[in-house]
């Protein structure tokens, strides 16, 4: 910063005449006034090493790296969403281990439908944390600054977690991050319904130099709303699905029931998008279920965008809500999932009730039972979709005082279990057997000069 000084003072001097007019000479003296304070703020930030990068150790680690990190090539993860992590954990911690690779993570506030203000990137810096992953915040109060910050970095490619541009600080649009090239891992493992396809006719991923997919199918669906008719997807087989399958059991709720149960709730809960969630209109019932069957564990996994939009609700459907979620948190054999840390309960349970997305397909790739409740006017599925749905037990949500009926007829076998089709859908998604490394491979193509390959 010191060099603006220097600036200034060599403008007074190349051009005396400025002297004359007093109003300009007073407006250069206000600037290197401002000037001064900004670097004794600068100054302050860099001797108090956790107020923006952590640990002293890591802000000397990246000062260095930003003047020379040795050709590695250079790789930014903006993290807004903790929730989706699991998509990118195992390419960063690879890039780690390569020397080919000097990856860094960013985390970011966010607003998801319903909240007012961006929020929640302390909660997104400590998950990071306690997955052993330093992250450098940027949650200044002018986020092109943060960007400002970011370019100073250098980076050779960014990936940043979704498509939604609205989730996530404007600073960090598509066309700002531009300066670098720019690689997209969906965060869900493949889209089952064409109003899921948003993400190939979106901005950012026009701007991505690749995007990477599940599988030839998911390609081929994705192609018919593709400007560029699938020419930058890549088909690499999905990073999460090796880290559900892998992962170890855990649960939070301690009874000692033999019964465990998952149930997740989808944000879209009015008209007009895909009108999956069915929330509003099985809450109740499924309280009712939990109080009265005190052998099953049931664990509520909501959404993240669910809990914003009702905490900007207001009146008696906010009461209704906050009611729910006091008289659940009471019951011993229930709890709320809020961490985003589901791959262990996935492992440890042995049902999911869902009304959609993403857990529809992630679920059955541990080959254990799906009861989805579903809506009349919800958007019909595409033919991965088609695929998905034909693991599941379709439920109404008419016929919602029929659930306790499904799970006991599910569990004690009455019901057969759709493994044939689960197997069919988790074959066509494990076709790649080493997702992360098929990205990382791609990056080294599309980045390191030949001679250094």
């Amino acid at each position: 910063m010191r060099f603006i000084s220097g600036a200034l003072e060599r403008l007074r001097s190349a051009i005396p005449d400025l002297s004359r007019p007093k109003r300009i000479e007073e407006a250069l003296d206000q600037l290197h006034q401002r000037n001064e304070a900004l670097e004794n703020k600068i100054d302050a930030l860099l001797r108090n090493g956790t107020a923006t990068l952590g640990a002293a150790s890591l802000g000397a680690k990246y000062a260095k790296n930003v003047v020379n990190n040795e050709g590695r090539i250079r790789v930014a993860f903006l993290i807004h969403n903790f929730e989706a992590w699991w998509s990118l954990r195992s390419v960063y911690f690879r890039m780690l281990t390569d020397d080919s690779f000097d990856p860094i993570v960013f985390s970011l506030p966010r607003k998801f439908p319903g909240s007012v203000d961006f929020i929640d990137e302390d909660k997104v810096h400590e998950r990071l944390a306690a997955e052993g992953v330093h992250s450098i915040r940027l949650n200044d109060s002018d986020p092109f600054r943060d960007l400002d910050r970011l370019r100073s970095f250098e980076f050779d490619a960014i990936f940043r977690q979704s498509q939604w541009a609205p989730d996530i600080p404007p600073a960090f649009d598509s066309l700002n991050l531009s300066f670098a090239h720019q690689y997209y891992v969906p965060y869900e493992v493949t889209t089952i319904s064409d109003h899921g396809l948003d993400f190939v006719s979106t901005y950012h991923h026009q701007l991505c130099a690749r995007v990477f997919v599940a599988s030839e199918l998911s390609k081929s669906i994705a192609e018919s709303k593709d400007i560029y008719r699938g020419a930058r997807m890549t088909v690499s087989g999905h990073p999460k699905v090796p880290e559900i399958i892998r992962a170890s059991p855990s649960w939070p709720i301690d009874t000692g029931n033999a019964t465990r149960v998952i149930w997740s709730a989808h944000h879209a809960i009015d008209t007009g998008w895909n009108n999956y969630g069915v929330f509003p209109l099985v809450f109740e019932e499924l309280l009712k279920l939990a109080t009265r069957r005190t052998d099953i564990d049931v664990l509520f996994s909501p959404h993240p965008a669910l809990l914003t939009r009702i905490q900007e609700m207001t009146g008696s459907e906010r009461a209704d809500y906050d009611a729910f979620f006091e008289n659940w948190e009471a019951l011993p054999n229930t709890a709320v999932l809020e961490d985003g840390r589901y791959l262990g309960p996935f492992q440890a349970s042995d049902l999911l009730i869902i009304d959609g997305l993403s857990f529809l397909t992630e679920y059955q790739l541990n080959e254990k039972p799906v009861i989805h409740l579903s809506r009349p006017d919800r958007s019909e599925p595409n033919r991965f979709g088609e695929l998905v749905f034909a693991g599941t037990h379709e439920l109404p949500v008419a016929r919602v005082c029929d659930l306790e009926n499904m799970i006991d007829g599910i569990l004690s076998g009455e019901i057969e279990q759709k493994l044939d089709a689960q197997r069919r859908l988790k074959a066509l998604l494990t076709e790649k057997s080493d997702p992360a490394g098929e990205i990382i491979n791609a990056l080294k193509a599309d980045l390191r000069p030949a001679s250094s390959k």
